[in-house]
């Protein structure tokens, strides 16, 4: 089955460790991709229970049996250098081959977030149908997640 690639890049006029925290939570993604609800069920060892190692769970509606996904890379900004979240999904789902990647970057004070989710689909044709949804779902979401985090740029 061929691979699907959904990207999104986004800017926000944030400092890049208030958008890194902010979608580091997943209870945010929520607002990211409308309609689907994510839970963490598994939390990650130490002061953040959404890091490293952490599963949440993904319900994406009634018809739908929910899935997991692990992040495994979490790389919070440091002087100088940009940060990093991936996860994959690690149990159910109608796809293979998943990889979700958050890439932050910052310059004079506006972060970019460069958004690609890699996937295959298990069943012909469901590859295509998802990533259109995705799509969907990001343009609706994004600009939520714009929002909230230019709404109070006092409070940076």
């Amino acid at each position: 089955m061929a691979e699907k690639l959904v990207s999104i890049s986004e800017t926000f006029n944030a400092p890049i460790d208030k958008v890194f925290n902010w979608f580091a939570v997943h209870k945010n993604m929520d607002l990211v991709f409308p309609g689907n609800k994510h839970q963490t069920i598994t939390p990650a060892a130490g002061e953040n229970p959404d890091g490293l190692g952490s599963v949440r769970q993904i319900s994406v509606g009634a018809l739908l049996p929910a899935f997991e996904e692990t992040v495994d890379i979490h790389e919070a900004p440091a002087a100088g250098k940009g940060g990093r979240i991936e996860y994959f999904i690690s149990k159910g789902s109608p796809l293979k081959n998943h990889r979700g990647v958050m890439l932050f970057t910052e310059q004079a004070g506006v972060t970019t977030l460069n958004y690609t989710i890699r996937f295959e689909g298990r069943i012909p044709g469901t590859g295509k149908l998802i990533a259109n949804s995705l799509t969907k779902q990001l343009g609706r979401g994004m600009p939520v997640a714009k929002l909230i985090l230019e709404a109070d740029k006092a409070s940076d």
